[in-house]
């Protein structure tokens, strides 16, 4: 189910490819901007667990059903794609982001 799911991802993506500047464009503030940075050099698994969670809404359970792992790794995953975007705004300086 995971690598299905990947492939679903991954040609979704394929043929709604747009640029980085593109997809930074609404974000007026240059906060904003650097947030979706972050996120965006972050590695894909957390990306895909982060996105799953925020922007589609899915909780813990469905999110380990989906990607065929288990809920407590899916668990971690968060905590640490949070903490690793936290570490990287503490680097930029700025300690706004609290996550």
């Amino acid at each position: 189910a995971y690598n299905e799911c990947k492939s679903m991802l991954r040609f979704s993506f394929k043929e709604k490819s747009i640029s980085l500047d593109e997809l930074t464009e609404p974000f007026k503030e240059q906060e904003n901007i650097e947030f979706v940075e972050m996120l965006f050099s972050l590695p894909e698994g957390y990306r895909n667990i982060l996105y799953l969670y925020y922007n589609e809404g899915y909780a813990t359970k469905e999110i380990a059903d989906i990607t065929g792992q288990r809920e407590g790794t899916v668990r971690s995953q968060l905590k640490r794609a949070r903490d690793k975007l936290r570490a990287a705004n503490k680097e930029k300086g700025d300690g706004s982001y609290e996550g």
